[in-house]
């Protein structure tokens, strides 16, 4: 078949291999009718790929002639055979190919640190990923969502994330792997409430002290090193990742076990286009905020934090980012403003005369 559209039932029961057994049910069923009790998923290459099917049996430049006047989401599912975007979305990495970047069963390295990156909010998620023999690998990610928009959520505020990521990581990571010396995240958590304690009710120490809570580890958690959490930059780390190679390989991958990532590479996390009342419209500069949007951001944070690392000093070390407040010029006039209390002296722009007499 072709690539299904978007929020089409075969990419979860496909691609996620989800046909409603837990687990446990499936190495039941396993256990009984042997390792062939499972879904298996072949994708075709596309029309114009190299390696492309059943040319021999098509008009000369079929694909090439379809695709005159189609819409760009539909040459990716009918010409390029990949999965469609959201409604008038187009992809963000459009560098992404899923048989070349998502790599089945992709474990994590034991002899490689492993480094987590992290999204704050209401919906925070975090990444673990590593870096090896030139590689950045995404090994699993932690994601809090609800896709029942009437279900209550669930986990909220930075130190039940915190503990969730500790909990995951002793359950999953503790006993083989090792944590690495850094970790990266939104530069905006390191911002709290506007007086001299902000630091202490910033979003990223209550995770940190979540986290610390169920493993005994304090993080070492640093603002993401891109300047004004600009999201040009951070995409383009991803892209040129994405683009890469290192040895014939891909200079990124990530392991299907990153559902939620790999869902938004695939067809989720997206720009979309605004229409005008007038005609026309434009594509907005931002991805679309959505389930996926916090998974990526957490994505290129940890993507900048491999790759372009400078050195930044962790948040135990240093004061929060503060805030500045511009200071408003009053003037030196008789009726400038003054600190509440204060008493202007005598020959300090004493009232004139003409204002004396009126008075």
């Amino acid at each position: 078949m072709n690539a299904p559209a978007e929020d089409n039932w075969t990419y979860d029961f496909l691609v996620n291999k989800n046909i409603g057994l837990t687990p446990e049910q499936m190495r039941g069923y396993q256990r009984e009718y042997g390792e062939n009790f499972r879904v298996n998923f072949h994708v075709q290459p596309g029309g114009l790929d190299a390696g492309a099917e059943n040319l021999a049996n098509l008009p000369k430049g079929y694909y090439d002639r379809i695709q005159i006047g189609m819409s760009e989401p539909d040459k990716r599912r009918f010409i390029h055979n990949k999965f469609g975007a959201v409604r008038d979305g187009n992809p963000v990495y459009t560098q992404y190919s899923d048989q070349r970047h998502c790599i089945a069963g992709l474990k994590a390295d034991p002899r490689a640190a492993i480094h987590f990156a992290v999204d704050g909010g209401n919906t925070p998620a975090a990444v673990f990923g590593q870096k090896v023999d030139g590689q950045v690998r995404v090994v699993d990610e932690l994601v809090i969502f609800e896709t029942n928009t009437k279900a209550t959520l669930k986990k909220l505020g930075a130190k039940e994330f915190g503990k969730e990521l500790g909990t995951y990581w002793n359950e999953h990571y503790a006993a083989t792997f090792q944590l690495g010396d850094k970790h990266w995240g939104d530069p905006s958590a390191w911002f709290g409430d506007s007086d001299d304690n902000a630091e202490d009710r910033a979003w990223i120490h209550k995770f940190v002290a979540g986290f610390k809570e169920v493993t005994g580890i304090t993080l070492k958690m640093k603002p993401a090193p891109v300047k004004r959490n600009l999201i040009g930059p951070r995409l383009d780390a991803v892209r040129d990742l994405l683009s890469g190679a290192n040895d014939n390989q891909p200079a990124y991958v990530i392991s299907d076990a990153c559902k939620r990532l790999r869902e938004g590479f695939n067809r989720g996390y997206v720009i979309v286009r605004v229409s005008y009342s007038t005609g026309g419209g434009r594509w907005k500069d931002d991805p679309l905020k959505n389930d996926f949007s916090h998974v990526h951001d957490a994505n290129q944070y940890l993507v900048l934090g491999l790759t372009k690392y400078e050195g930044w000093e962790d948040h135990s070390g240093r004061s929060a980012p503060k805030r500045q407040r511009g200071k408003v010029n009053y003037g030196s006039g008789y009726f400038a403003h003054r600190p509440a209390g204060g008493l202007r002296a005598a020959n300090d722009n004493p009232i004139p005369a003409e204002y004396r007499e009126a008075c």
